[in-house]
């Protein structure tokens, strides 16, 4: 009879075809890291990659069996968030499927084992980069999961961002921004893998945690220090105009053009939107309601000539990444020492999803509307960056009336 913690080992009901594969996928990948290692350097010491591997090496190999032995991986499991990856949760698969949507950085490439040169375009990866791949994640944190949608820490300087759907307009608003605001913190795009059943988008690592996290336990101070660094960070944002564009004056995100609404649900203009009132006529637009003379009397106090500037779209403390500094202790007078609060930085301004062209109200109409008057973040909108994204209490107040009418 087997042991009890026997039994509850996968591995054990591998079938030996599923193992055979396993070998030699790990053979594929173990060879393509030393061949790299000895092309550079013929006379390279790589005695501590053969310690390594041989611990890593009988893993991989079992991982790899019960990948491929596994029956389709039951989605239920995404219910109930774990710190770490489970063993085949987020596996990319190892058939040789994996398209490159995005070039894959040479960092990346570097994680992956990859013998490839950094500029050499893949249009689907090779087996043993998916196998790599795959050993690299297991048993990594998660340092962020909603519904189907997690991010995985890679390192110091890198994450993964895996979800069954996702955006383009993610992946094509950073690089965007990245190009023409380059004075902006945020995470770069590191390349694009897509499955089946998945998308795997590489970026750079944001330092520190999420504002959100930190909000409730900051002073006054360290909160107007926030509110200074962002009107600072969106200035920069809104100093390139619509025409910069390249295509005049048009709403709605910087690639696609498409206009979203993010509610309860999200909603995206069929047709491009080139004026403000053209996309004032498209928030008003539902399939499923009745415009009234209360709602036509609505929409008729709407302004259609605001400014068309570059919008984040979904300003919350939890796409703000901040660091916490001890500040140096100063001298005072009679040489007495007093350490001040920790200091906050803006790391980075993360998710990009709803960026694009859009009235200069929407920033702030949608900065206060994720949040809970009643919450940890009730008093958000006193520390809001108004300076660079201005004050538009008549424009949230007739979009809370239209969120009341969508439902």
């Amino acid at each position: 009879m087997p042991h009890a913690a026997d039994s509850d080992d996968p591995t054990l009901t591998a079938t030996p075809v599923a193992v055979r594969e396993a070998r030699s996928l790990a053979n594929e990948a173990t060879l393509s890291q030393l061949t790299s290692m000895v092309s550079r350097d013929s006379a390279a010491d790589i005695s501590e990659v053969l310690k390594r591997e041989a611990t890593a090496y009988p893993r991989l190999v079992d991982e790899l069996a019960v990948a491929f032995n596994s029956s389709p991986i039951d989605e239920t499991h995404n219910k109930d968030p774990q710190p770490s990856v489970a063993t085949g949760l987020l596996d990319l698969p190892v058939d040789g499927s994996v398209k490159v949507s995005h070039s894959l950085s040479g960092s990346v490439l570097g994680l992956l084992h990859a013998t490839a040169e950094c500029d050499e375009v893949f249009s689907h990866i090779p087996k043993e980069m998916a196998a790599a791949f795959n050993q690299l994640i297991r048993g990594r944190e998660i340092l962020f999961q909603f519904h189907d949608t997690f991010v995985i820490e890679l390192g110091p300087s890198h994450v993964v961002k895996v979800a069954q759907s996702l955006d383009p307009d993610h992946i094509d608003n950073t690089q965007y921004v990245a190009t023409h605001v380059p004075e902006l913190p945020i995470p770069h795009c590191l390349g694009v893998l897509r499955s089946d059943q998945r998308t795997h988008l590489f970026m750079s690592r944001a330092t520190g945690t999420t504002l959100e996290s930190v909000w409730p336990d900051l002073s006054a101070t360290q909160k107007t220090s926030v509110q200074e660094q962002l009107n600072s960070l969106f200035r920069h944002l809104r100093t390139p105009t619509a025409e910069d564009s390249g295509s005049g004056v048009r709403l709605g995100s910087f690639t696609s053009g498409s206009c979203k609404d993010v509610r309860r649900t999200q909603r995206i203009s069929s047709a491009p939107l080139r004026t403000e009132a053209e996309f004032n006529d498209f928030l008003f637009q539902h399939p499923k309601k009745t415009v009234t003379p209360w709602v036509k009397m609505l929409r008729s106090s709407m302004k259609d000539d605001h400014r068309i500037v570059m919008t984040h779209g979904d300003l919350h403390p939890r796409n703000i990444m901040v660091t916490l500094e001890d500040s140096q202790a100063i001298p005072v007078q009679g040489e007495v020492m007093h350490a001040e609060h920790e200091v906050v930085r803006v790391s980075a301004i993360i998710d990009w999803e709803a960026a694009g062209w859009y009235p200069e109200s929407w920033e702030f109409v949608k900065a206060v509307s994720m949040i809970d008057p009643r919450g940890p973040l009730s008093d958000w909108i006193d520390f809001l960056p108004t300076d660079a994204i201005g004050y538009f209490p008549m424009e949230f107040s007739i979009d809370r009336l239209l969120d009341q009418w969508l439902g």
